[in-house]
């Protein structure tokens, strides 16, 4: 019983954190690249601001659930820890990468938008494809364990 409502609760994180990403990159970064700098700068401010209040919280909370489904769970423990390690390498993208351009953005004017704008808005969608492919993953590899128990 534990382990069915911790396998639950790991698929519902996961999904809603793989959800965003998938929905980020499909709609977003394709807007963020059309968009004048100055509204470039307004909406990733505003959305981070937003997304900031959540997304960590629920990839953080995926972490020690799969850990704690991984424990419960030994037949599966491999996939459930394969989940966990491509939730981590997620998290670590969002942190060390996203996270502090993110900052930056929301710190600049949109009438004085810096020089390296451009290439910030690049990395931070490299970054944030990366990541998104690892939370997709991850929710895969959750799935196929959850299907497999």
């Amino acid at each position: 019983m534990p382990t069915t409502v911790l396998t639950i609760v790991l698929l519902m994180c996961s999904g809603t954190m793989a959800g965003g990403m998938v929905l980020v990159a499909a709609a977003v970064i394709p807007t963020f690249r059309r968009l004048p700098l100055a509204s470039y700068v307004q909406m990733h401010s505003m959305l981070s601001h937003y997304i900031d209040r959540y997304m960590p919280a629920i990839v953080l909370l995926t972490i020690p659930v799969g850990f704690a489904t991984m424990w419960l769970s030994v037949r599966w423990s491999a996939l459930v820890g394969i989940g966990v390690l491509l939730t981590i390498f997620a998290a670590g993208i969002s942190y060390f990468g996203n996270a502090p351009i993110n900052r930056a953005i929301r710190s600049w004017d949109s009438e004085r938008v810096p020089v390296e704008s451009l290439q910030l808005r690049e990395r931070w969608c490299r970054l944030h494809l990366w990541r998104t492919v690892a939370g997709f993953l991850a929710l895969m590899v959750f799935a196929a364990a959850a299907a497999l128990h």
